[in-house]
């Protein structure tokens, strides 16, 4: 898997190195714009604004559809006949698709924030940005515990959510041979999500365990009803707090689903995909 994960890295890396660079620039342009606004509201940079807002929009847009695009290419693209004769088995394809999409989103994010924060640093003063952390620190994160909490939920739900488009593309292509009806999977995709997001939000509810943060103390709870179950989070309506808890069931169904997912992904497509 370790090859051919460098053949992807190298075929993929120009293209999302510029699309990375290219919403990074844009992010920048809209500071200058935003202090221009504050200064002078004028319709031109009003328009100018609006197209930045757009192209911001467009830009992640075609982010997204790279992903999902080098994937389908490899079942229905010509090249899919040497990608596929390649000593690699269906399971380390996939996880060399996975790992590649997964580091540039990563790489996306980290960028966007470590640059978002310079920027706001020099257009805002350290002291302001400073006082701003304060504020969330003192507020809105109860503690660095559930911060790492969420981490872990949220990357959680970004493979859940790239092997389930996965295996949506697959089953689409074991169903429908042609290019065209192999978008089908975007509606096997929406059909899916809702109905696994549902289930998995249903048990949670159902089961209520959660992990709490309170001053930095890592305790075992159950739900209350003074606490509202937002997907895997627990909030508490009457505080400031941003994330009281995560569910811990929530977090294993994440898990299982994901991996019930992928494995049958790479049945699907060593067994039922027909090249």
């Amino acid at each position: 898997m370790s090859k051919f994960l460098q053949v992807e890295f190298g075929r993929t890396a120009k293209l999302f190195l510029g699309l990375i660079l290219s919403i990074i620039v844009v992010n920048l342009l809209m500071y200058p714009t935003i202090a221009g606004l504050s200064e002078s509201n004028t319709l031109l940079q009003g328009l100018a604004m609006s197209f930045l807002v757009v192209l911001m929009f467009v830009l992640n847009l075609l982010f997204l559809f790279m992903i999902i695009s080098y994937f389908r290419r490899d079942l229905y693209h010509d090249s899919r006949y040497l990608t596929f004769s390649l000593p690699v088995s269906s399971k380390g394809y996939l996880g060399a698709k996975l790992i590649n999409s997964v580091f540039w989103i990563i790489m996306l994010l980290i960028g966007t924030l470590a640059l978002n924060y310079a920027a706001m640093t020099y257009t805002f003063g350290a002291a302001e940005i400073n006082t701003f952390f304060d504020y969330l620190s003192n507020n809105i994160i109860s503690s660095p515990i559930i911060v790492v909490l969420f981490i872990l939920y949220s990357l959680i739900s970004l493979v859940f959510t790239l092997v389930l488009m996965y295996f949506c593309i697959i089953l689409s292509k074991t169903l429908f041979r042609s290019n065209r009806l192999g978008y089908f999977w975007i509606l096997f995709y929406i059909l899916l999500s809702s109905l696994l997001e549902y289930g998995i939000s249903y048990i949670s509810r159902t089961i209520p365990l959660f992990v709490m943060a309170n001053n930095a103390e890592f305790r075992w709870i159950t739900m209350t009803e003074e606490l509202a179950v937002n997907g895997g989070m627990l909030n508490d309506p009457n505080s400031l707090t941003l994330f009281t808890g995560i569910s811990l069931v929530s977090l294993f169904l994440y898990t299982a689903t994901t991996i019930l997912l992928f494995v049958l992904s790479a049945k699907l497509l060593e067994k039922k995909v027909d090249l």
